[in-house]
């Protein structure tokens, strides 16, 4: 993969987004840098204080995230990771 084609999708991931601040600043700062879509998941998504908004207004494309926090929107995408979680205890 050469520079060009490795900034053509971005994924940034991070543990927990809840007001999804930080996630905006990654995307904006990947847009910046030449990337064409970026991605965001987490292990655990608060979305709090209208988060998924400004995720999707610093361009984020995608939301992933597990079934650690209930959520209804179906524009995100949900991991159930039960099973896993279940097997370690």
């Amino acid at each position: 993969v050469n520079e060009k084609e490795a900034w053509e999708q971005v994924v940034i991931v991070d543990d927990i987004i809840s007001t999804g601040g930080t996630v905006a600043q990654a995307s904006k700062l990947a847009y910046s840098l030449g990337a064409k879509s970026v991605i965001a998941a987490a292990v655990h998504l608060l979305l709090s204080n209208n988060a998924k908004e400004r995720l999707v207004q610093a361009g984020v494309k995608n939301i992933i995230g597990t079934n650690t926090v209930k959520t209804e929107d179906k524009d995100i995408i949900v991991v159930d990771i039960s099973y896993s979680i279940a097997s370690v205890l």
